[in-house]
């Protein structure tokens, strides 16, 4: 009985044992739970909050449409339209069977872009943000991607503002045009883009980018757990970016643009510019891109149509350098404007001949009729009475050798040699390369927009100006934020009686000259051709000039260049008259003025997209 008794003892002891270790074990079990629950709700519940509603709400940013770029008559060159966007949106939990759902759907829709495809959706699962798939949509293809959503997890069609390029819109090279930001971009300015942004890759869209880009909006958009979408929860409409209002007529920069496209080669440059103020009227680049083709065929075009050839080609000068020399000449008093010299048709200095452009010679001249004719020989002779020295300080006072900083990427410094630069350069200096420099060749490289700056301070009296581009940017609703300022860089001083003697010679020119074909009647027109020698091909052809009407200060300058069109005086004036008589409402003889050139409208629907 007693050992009976023991063991209905202990075996008592151990249920209670065994009972008060399950309560433990239960109670522990609670507070793990409780302190969990805590943890989520009191600490850590604003960020589960958080995640709770990033899980169950979509962000899409939507681009602002960039601000207009219009001419200086207020025609738009570029705006905006509406246009279609594909994006997508990682699911929270995806199956493999709805990605590849989605991919298979998205692969079948664009064929030709499935390794681009693929690339995306990788991405944005990786970095767990939506991505745009494709841009400018179709309307039947986005109202199908519309349809089918239900079925597309992740996958939506939203209405955004699209740059729109006409076909052959003028002005390419100073509009530009946009790109996708980099991953370099992304990392240097996180604050300022984000991934999808475009941005400005030339011309003014590049220069004035953060005026253009505007402020991006979104959508929130509430998703169930399969990602489908089921409520708009929110719109922030974008901030539309400034507009910009360019110095440029878009029927002036068509006309030279034509003209250039019609020219002995179709390649080279020219600049319009208002003299008084630096304001460019045109500035035009051939061959040009975006005339039917895209931005990939422009890139591997091997005539350069990327290229602007106003502000990126430097060129020997050729005879219009003649300006700076006879300056230099007269203000030193190396010669007067009745010293004559003989032109047999070639020079000799030393052991080296150095030929004139016409092969007989043009006999006996003055400096005047030197000018007129643009006689090689007279301003070598000139040239063995001047200091290299003082040829060289005179272009760098003309604003060549160095960018005149107009408002565009990429402008290049060009060439002006001398002692000094040789020494620079480690090279030696001869009365030859003397010589060659008194009519623009040798060394001597210049931009068509230097060209036209330097004929523009010809027209001044030694007042340079600094072209600009855009006269006002204004805000979304039509505020000034800026107002360009027409300020002097410099002044040249030259003596009064060189400038008549100078101006008397350039108006010969067109009068009597190399440039006769720039006559046009009512007006005084005054410049210099020029026929550069090219060590890689044909000689390139140049005309700057000036226009005036009576006594009045000249409101025109035009600078032309023909890539390896030979004489200044056939290929170069007949383009700079075709752009007087716009610039000026000349109606040209025999001929009705025809209506002014404008844009194309924009170019109706594609029939595909742009996959990015």
């Amino acid at each position: 009985m007693w050992m009976s008794g023991s063991h209905d003892m202990i075996e008592q002891n151990h249920f209670q044992w065994r009972l008060k270790l399950i309560i433990v074990i239960v109670l522990a079990c609670y507070a793990l739970i409780g302190a969990r629950l805590f943890a989520l709700q009191v600490l850590q519940g604003e960020q589960m909050a958080q995640i709770s509603e990033r899980n169950r709400l979509q962000l899409i940013f939507l681009r602002a449409p960039r601000g207009r770029i219009l001419d200086t008559r207020g025609f738009p060159l570029l705006q905006n339209g509406p246009s279609f966007t594909l994006f997508y949106s990682p699911v929270s939990s995806p199956s493999k069977e709805v990605q590849k759902t989605v991919e298979d759907y998205l692969l079948k829709r664009f064929p030709n872009d499935s390794g681009m495809i693929r690339k995306k959706l990788d991405e944005a699962h990786r970095i767990r943000q939506f991505v745009r798939l494709a841009e400018d949509l179709p309307r039947p293809t986005a109202f199908g991607f519309i349809e089918d959503s239900k079925n597309l997890p992740g996958v939506s069609v939203s209405v955004e503002a699209r740059r729109r390029y006409a076909t052959d819109y003028p002005g390419s090279h100073i509009l530009g045009y946009l790109g996708e930001v980099t991953k370099a971009e992304l990392s240097r300015t996180p604050a300022i883009f984000r991934l999808g942004d475009l941005v400005g890759r030339m011309g003014v869209e590049r220069i004035y980018d953060r005026f253009l880009r505007g402020q991006n909006g979104g959508l929130e958009i509430e998703v169930d757990s399969a990602g489908r979408q089921v409520r708009l929860m929110r719109r922030v409409e974008p901030t539309p970016g400034d507009d910009l209002i360019l110095t440029i007529d878009s029927s002036v920069q068509a006309v030279a643009e034509q003209a250039l496209a019609e020219s002995p080669t179709g390649r080279g440059a020219v600049v319009a510019m208002d003299p008084r103020t630096g304001a460019v009227i045109a500035l035009a680049s051939a061959p040009r891109f975006g005339a039917g083709n895209t931005l990939r065929e422009s890139l591997t075009d091997k005539e350069l149509p990327l290229f602007n050839r106003a502000v990126q080609g430097a060129y020997p000068l050729g005879s219009c350098f003649k300006m700076i020399t006879a300056m230099v000449a007269l203000e030193k008093g190396a010669i007067r404007p009745s010293t004559r010299f003989n032109c047999t048709g070639s020079y000799t200095l030393g052991k080296r001949v150095f030929r004139c452009w016409k092969p007989t010679g043009h006999g006996w001249n003055d400096l005047l009729g030197a000018i007129a004719v643009s006689c090689d020989v007279y301003f070598y002779q000139v040239a063995r009475l001047l200091n290299p020295e003082d040829l060289e300080a005179a272009a760098h006072q003309f604003g060549l050798g160095s960018p005149v900083q107009i408002d565009l990427p990429g402008e290049v410094s060009g060439v002006v040699p001398g002692p000094e630069w040789a020494l620079r350069n480690s090279r030696s200096w001869f009365e030859g390369d003397t010589l060659n420099m008194s009519i623009g060749q040798g060394q001597v490289m210049v931009t068509p927009i230097q060209a036209a700056v330097m004929m523009c301070t010809v027209a001044n009296r030694g007042t340079m100006v600094k072209p600009y581009l855009v006269s006002e940017i204004r805000g979304p609703r039509g505020n000034v934020v800026f107002r360009a300022k027409s300020e002097p860089v410099r002044k040249v001083e030259i003596s009064e009686n060189t400038w008549n003697i100078l101006e008397a010679g350039l108006r010969k020119v067109v009068d009597e000259g190399t440039g006769s074909q720039a006559k046009i009647p009512g007006w005084t027109v005054y410049g210099k051709t020029g026929t550069a020698e090219n060590p890689h091909g044909d000689d390139h052809a140049w005309f700057l000039c000036a226009v005036r009407q009576g006594s009045d200060p000249p409101r025109l300058v035009v600078a032309v260049l023909v890539e390896n069109g030979g004489h200044g005086g056939t290929a170069a004036v007949p383009i700079a008259k075709r752009v007087m008589e716009a610039a000026l409402g000349v109606v040209p003889q025999g001929h009705e003025n025809p209506a002014p050139a404008e844009p194309e409208s924009p170019p109706k629907e594609d029939t595909h997209a742009v996959v990015q």
